[in-house]
């Protein structure tokens, strides 16, 4: 009884490596069924020109965040985006098409320098724009709080894009 044991708490890290293994491909098996093929997050803080104060002289907010995905695509057809859960917290998602080829998105905040991207040929850009959480935030799985999970359905198959980061663009007044 006690060689079975051991056998079997030697083989415990090949279990989990074998599972660790069949977990990735299934990853990119449904990364590769979105049809996606780059995706890019963005923030940038708003800054208002004007801040409200209501009839208590308390100020508003002067100042808000904005988070973007923009999605490079093989296919033509629209995708379906479900929700976004960004850093933890879920959003819900709007998506547009971008209607040309390249696009500036604006300055990265680090260095100043100019954001542009260009789809491949015979691919298509879109946008998806975050609504805010609710006041009761619902959170995601532990483990991806510093991922940006993208969950939507193409040709009625689910599938999940996972970002690792997102770029700070550079602030924007806003009257």
């Amino acid at each position: 009884m006690l060689s079975i044991q051991s056998k079997f708490h030697s083989m415990k890290p090949l279990i989990l490596v074998i599972i660790f293994f069949f977990i990735s491909i299934i990853n990119v098996a449904a990364q590769q069924l979105s049809g996606i093929v780059n995706a890019y997050a963005f923030f940038q803080t708003r800054f208002k020109g004007n801040i409200f104060v209501d009839d208590n002289g308390n100020q508003g907010p002067g100042s808000d965040t904005i988070r973007f995905i923009y999605l490079e695509q093989k296919s033509l057809v629209m995708p379906k985006i479900n929700t976004v859960a960004y850093k933890g917290k879920l959003y819900s998602a709007s998506l547009f098409e971008v209607p040309k080829r390249e696009i500036k998105i604006g300055n990265r905040l680090i260095n100043g320098k100019s954001v542009l991207l260009k789809a491949t040929a015979g691919n298509r850009l879109w946008k998806i724009e975050l609504s805010p959480p609710p006041a009761e935030v619902q959170t995601c799985a532990k483990g991806y709080q510093n991922k940006i999970l993208i969950n939507g359905e193409k040709n009625g198959s689910p599938f999940i894009w996972t970002i690792n980061y997102d770029t700070e663009l550079r602030a924007e007044v806003t009257y």
